[in-house]
């Protein structure tokens, strides 16, 4: 499994997890963390992504997700 594909100047990628940790926001910051270092590859950043999608296993945990991700 490829953690990134580029077509068309695009970096496609997904699946995206953190096994490590059980705190949403430590697992948040792991992620971007992995997401980040897919961008650099390519020579992109975060300011060119398009979209991205968070699947929460509960909706409590939202301010401590978004908390990371405005980080």
């Amino acid at each position: 499994m490829s953690q990134g594909v580029v077509h068309g100047g695009l970096l496609y990628t997904v699946g995206q997890v953190d096994k490590e940790s059980t705190d949403v926001g430590e697992q948040t910051t792991n992620v971007l963390a992995k997401i980040d270092a897919l961008l650099a590859q390519v020579q992109s950043s975060k300011s060119q992504v398009l979209s991205a999608s968070i699947w929460l296993s509960d909706m409590a945990t939202f301010d401590e997700m978004n908390q990371a991700w405005e980080r």
